[in-house]
Parts: structure tokens; C-alpha cells; sequence
């Protein structure tokens, strides 16, 4: 018969043995019914099989007025449980979920609520100030008057939204990229605490205390209880303005839009400075091949080039590699399209560069592992060389084939190609 068993730890741990061996999910509603209240449960184990998808049952359990310290409840749900008046310091709840739950005037001392979901949990009143909260999700909760600060807390990404935060102590706290969009903060105290990059949007604000907080980039749109001057000076403090700006910068330049312009602009700007056609016929009688004239719009070109490269470099690592990849590829095709006569050295690196990017894609496509890293590793012993003869023919030193950009371009190429393998590489193993 239901709850016809003495609740004790023994039968608990003999339970959470039986499922560990039948490897199914422990049900101590089923086996005791849900009243667990007065109840001295310290450091028992209610995590059963402990793995996902097989999470001990304590729906609506009564734990009002049990002790419960040292207890570890590790994902268990909990959904409309009664801890009132609970003891559950030192208790362990992790990834649990503990919607509506009322937890209000337990001690909490120390207690670890991590990665748990209290949407709409009462927890009212309480001391927080030593409770882990790790990104707990705390949507439609009551934390009115609760006590979270402490010195050098981190509660990661918060998730507050339509929270009643009422009065609730929050000063000096880490809650940087926290969620507070129609949470109730009226008289809250957020003192000195970290709100970067926080959502208020929809909040109300009434009386909150904001001193010394650090606003960057923190969003105040349509925000309640406060004057249109408050409003003003807080959003003036955040600069969002400013974080949208940079975010939509680095959106850009990670996006494949980014080198589809450099195809347009680089090759623009080149023939437009006159980088690509300015020439001195005056020597022309003098020297079989014509002789490039580096006028000074040449030189605001090559100056303009060394600030793009420099810019996009700190502001993405993935823009910076489209536009090194873009510009060997012009450097390849320069001869070709600015009116120059088809050389075979001309071509040969346009259709070498290509065959090999080619060649690599489809290693990349049909996940040939043992390819991808031959690949990279020819190209990071032909880069050295190859980059090495090209600087030498650039600037025709005598004695050396006039091969000029083109073979510059082939390097570059290489060289990006074997970082893109790489760096394929590198993100398979950190997902592993």
C-alpha cells in the first residue's frame, strides 16, 4: 500500500540501490508516498541512477520542517515541493527542478542551487548570501527581501525575468549579462554590483539603488518607476549604443558578406590609386618589361590595406582570415585582370592555388581526417619557401625570375588554407 513503508535513510538507500541495479528511475512518491514532512533525511542520497532521462521522482513531496542537511538531490524534480522551514544546509541541487517550490524560511546555509530551474519558487525572505546560485533560472520567482550579496559573488548568467525582487539586497554581486526584463526591483539594492551587458528591459526600478554599479552596455528600454532624467543618465552610463556598434562590427566580419566586399573593394581601390596601371614610359625603351611608378596615391592605398588588416585583426579573428584570403587571391589574379598579358607563371599560381583549395574542400566534405592533415601539412612545408622566393621576386633582385605578386598570393594562400585545416581540427577536438 502507498506510503505504508517506514521512511527511513536505510530504505531510501536500499531503494536507490534496487534502481541502480534495474537501472530505472527512482519513484519515492510510489514507494512512500509524498509526506517526508518533520522527517531527519541528513546526507541522504535522493539521486538514484543519477543519469539523465532517469531522474529521481519527488514531485510535490512535503519536506516542510525535515532536516535535510549534507543531502544531494543532484537533478531530482521537484516541481511543487514544500522545504518550508527545511534544513538543507550543505544540500546539494544540481540541474534540479524545483519549479514552484516553496522554499520559503528554510536555512539555506551554504546550500548549492546550480543550474536548477526555480520558475515561480517561493523563496521569499530568505538568506541567500551564502547559497551557490550558479545560473540557476529563477523566472517568476518571489525573492522579495531576500539577502543574495556576499563578498565576490559570481552568479553567471542570472536568470531573473519577471522575478519579484522586492527590497532584495543584490549590492556589490557579478551579474553580468544577468536577465531582469520585467522583474519587480523596487528599493532593491544594487550597490557596486556588476551589471554589464544586463537586460532591464521592462523592469521596474522604483527606488532602486544603483550606485557605483557598472551599467556598460546594460539595456534600459521601457523601463517603470523612474523619471525620464533617471532614465537618461542610466542609459547614458551604458552607452548601448556603443556595444551594438562593436557587436554588429564583428557580425559582419565573421559573416560571408565580409569577403564577398572585399572581392569589390580591394580590386576597386587598387586600379582607382593606380596601384595596378601607373607605369613610367620613360623607361620603357630602356627595360623589356615596364617598370611600376608607386605614386602617392599608391601609398595611401598600401597605408589604407595596413589599417584594414591591422583593424580587422582586433576585431575578428575570422574577418582577419577572409581578408588575408581575399588578397592573395587578387594578388593571384592581379596580371590577369588589369589588362596584362596571360604569362604562364601568370595563370600557374591562379590555377595551383585553386585545384588545392578544391582539393581540400572535398577531403573537408567527405571527413577524409587523414587528408585534411596531409593537406595542411604540405602546405606548411611549401609556405616557408614559397613565401620566401616571392619576397625575393617582388622586389627583382637580379638573378631571379620576374614572378612578382603572383607567387606572393600562391603562399599566402597556402599558408591560410593549412590554418583553416588547423583550425577545423582544433574545433572537432574542443566539441569532442
Amino acid at each position: 500500500m502507498l506510503g505504508s513503508e517506514p521512511i527511513t535513510p536505510a530504505a531510501i538507500a536500499a531503494l536507490a540501490a534496487e534502481c541502480k541495479s534495474d537501472r530505472k528511475a527512482m519513484d519515492l512518491i510510489a514507494r512512500f508516498g509524498n509526506d517526508f514532512a518533520g522527517l531527519d533525511l541528513s546526507g541522504v542520497d535522493f539521486r538514484g541512477v543519477h543519469t539523465a532521462g532517469l531522474e529521481t521522482n519527488l514531485r510535490k513531496a512535503n519536506f516542510s520542517g525535515a532536516k535535510l542537511a549534507k543531502a544531494q538531490f543532484g537533478a531530482a524534480i521537484l516541481d511543487g515541493a514544500d522545504f518550508s522551514g527545511a534544513d538543507l544546509t550543505d544540500a546539494e541541487f544540481v540541474t534540479a527542478s524545483l519549479r514552484g517550490a516553496n522554499l520559503q524560511e528554510s536555512t539555506l546555509t551554504r546550500t548549492q542551487l546550480q543550474w536548477c530551474d526555480l520558475t515561480r519558487a517561493n523563496l521569499g525572505g530568505n538568506d541567500l548570501s551564502t547559497t551557490l546560485l550558479t545560473s540557476s533560472d529563477f523566472k517568476q520567482a518571489n525573492l522579495a527581501g531576500c539577502a543574495l550579496a556576499s563578498v565576490n559573488r559570481e552568479y553567471g548568467t542570472g536568470y531573473f525575468e519577471r522575478a519579484d525582487l522586492t527590497g532584495a539586497d543584490l549590492h556589490g554581486l557579478s551579474l553580468v549579462r544577468a536577465n531582469f526584463r520585467g522583474a519587480i526591483l523596487c528599493s532593491a539594492n544594487l550597490q557596486d554590483a556588476d551589471l554589464e551587458e544586463t537586460d532591464f528591459t521592462g523592469a521596474d526600478l522604483q527606488e532602486a539603488d544603483l550606485t557605483n554599479a557598472k551599467l556598460h552596455a546594460a539595456i534600459f528600454y521601457s523601463v517603470r518607476g523612474i523619471s525620464e532624467k533617471e532614465l537618461r543618465e542610466l542609459q547614458r552610463q551604458a552607452r548601448r549604443w556603443e556595444f551594438d556598434l562593436q557587436a554588429g562590427i564583428q557580425c559582419f566580419l565573421g559573416s560571408p558578406l565580409f569577403p564577398l566586399a572585399l572581392l569589390v573593394v580591394i580590386p576597386s581601390a587598387a586600379w582607382a590609386t593606380g596601384w595596378t596601371r601607373n607605369r613610367r614610359p620613360d623607361l620603357a625603351q630602356d627595360h623589356p618589361q615596364p617598370v611600376r611608378q608607386y605614386s602617392i596615391s599608391s601609398l595611401l592605398f598600401a597605408t589604407f590595406f595596413i589599417a584594414l588588416f591591422l583593424g580587422t585583426g582586433l576585431w575578428s579573428a575570422t574577418g582577419l582570415f577572409s581578408l588575408t584570403m581575399v588578397t592573395a587571391f587578387c594578388l593571384m589574379i592581379e596580371k590577369i585582370v588589369f589588362n596584362r598579358p596571360p604569362r604562364p607563371h601568370a595563370i600557374a599560381p591562379l590555377v595551383v592555388g585553386l585545384s588545392y583549395a578544391a582539393l581540400n574542400a572535398v577531403c573537408v566534405l567527405l571527413l577524409r581526417a587523414e587528408s585534411i592533415m596531409l593537406l595542411a601539412a604540405l602546405a606548411i612545408l611549401i609556405f616557408p619557401p614559397t613565401a620566401l622566393i616571392a619576397v625575393i621576386a617582388t622586389f627583382k633582385f637580379r638573378g631571379w625570375p620576374l614572378l612578382t605578386w603572383e607567387l606572393l598570393g600562391l603562399a599566402i594562400w597556402l599558408g591560410g588554407i593549412a590554418f583553416a585545416n588547423l583550425w577545423f581540427f582544433a574545433e572537432i577536438f574542443a566539441s569532442v
